[in-house]
């Protein structure tokens, strides 16, 4: 634990907790930050319109936790109103069907800490649990190059972050601005986006969050939500300079063919076919063709045929986080 001592860098951290009907797991999210090594802390729960018993699991609590109740407008209106009544001077996100693990807190300030620029947004690596807590999967985020995980733009467009990985100064959102509430699922990489060009961000390979992946998400429940992801990442890509892209990749032409890609895996198609369009401005369309047929026939014969074998040689772990990369 960070010693309670003047000369140590122990700023008050405001986590923020938005609520739409989750008494079903609020109570394993507040446990999760009460279980935190850093203490200097506040904990602000939103209830953003539930209907359920939220309030009165809340309540329990006593006052180790400051209680809003607002009338329902989405999770970007519930993190604003967090924002505007937090004390502290950084601000931590925890969705109220995720856990943090007990150190989540104490070692980004660590990290901070030994940082210069203290307005620095840091993200970490996160593990996937089913609505039992069972590990599902885990991220390996630092299988990627050092000079791509310090790209902020790269960090973002390849969607490395999850919102309740990271903490943020709260004075970068008198630069960059609150998350956008007209946007229901995709508040949270609208802000990325403007934050990348801006700020410095950090990622950090501790695992520091359990992230629950269950049926009643809205993001896997709506497919609006797909609609929204398409055009933030239609808006990026269009509006990426020549440096930045050769920021992130060798040639322009190579940076296309990873985005799409991504943009596929993550089925944001209308997206992908941005970027083929993209590509077939600057070269012949069948070439373009041949080339993207060869690509999806590489990641097809990977997955089916190469993968399983490296698995069997190397482990499931050493695959995902040195091989994948290059091939999926």
């Amino acid at each position: 634990m960070i010693p309670n001592s003047e000369n140590i860098f122990r700023p008050l951290v405001s986590i923020v907790i938005p609520v739409y009907n989750g008494s079903n797991y609020i109570r394993d999210a507040l446990d999760s930050v009460l279980s935190q090594t850093y203490e200097n802390m506040e904990i602000i729960v939103v209830n953003d319109g539930s209907i359920d018993n939220t309030g009165e699991i809340v309540s329990s609590y006593g006052n180790k936790v400051r209680y809003f109740a607002k009338a329902n407008g989405g999770v970007a209106s519930a993190l604003n109103f967090g924002i505007k009544n937090m004390k502290g001077d950084y601000f931590s996100w925890l969705s109220h069907d995720d856990l943090y693990l007990p150190n989540k807190i104490e070692r980004q300030i660590e990290e901070l800490s030994m940082l210069e620029d203290k307005d620095t947004m840091l993200f970490s690596n996160w593990i996937a649990i089913n609505s039992e807590r069972k590990e599902i999967t885990r991220t390996f985020f630092d299988g990627y190059p050092d000079d791509k995980l310090s790209n902020p733009l790269f960090c973002v467009l390849f969607g490395l972050i999850h919102g309740c990985t990271t903490l943020i100064s709260k004075r970068n959102f008198s630069l960059c601005g609150l998350f956008d509430e007209t946007l229901e699922t995709t508040q949270d990489y609208d802000l990325w986006f403007r934050i990348a060009s801006r700020i410095s961000i950090k990622f950090m390979k501790d695992y520091l969050v359990k992230v629950r992946v269950h049926a009643e998400q809205k993001t896997r429940a709506d497919p609006e939500s797909n609609v929204e992801s398409n055009a933030i990442w239609i808006n990026a890509i269009q509006r990426l300079s020549p440096d930045d892209i050769l920021s992130m990749e060798r040639s322009k032409f190579t940076f296309l063919i990873k985005m799409r890609r991504f943009l596929r895996r993550a089925k944001y198609f209308d997206a992908a076919e941005v970027v083929e369009k993209i590509m077939k401005q600057h070269l012949d369309r069948r070439i373009v063709s041949i080339l993207l047929l060869g690509d999806d026939c590489k990641r097809l014969i990977y997955k089916i045929f190469l993968r399983p074998l490296l698995k069997l040689i190397f482990g499931k772990d050493f695959v995902k986080r040195k091989i994948d990369r290059l091939c999926i």
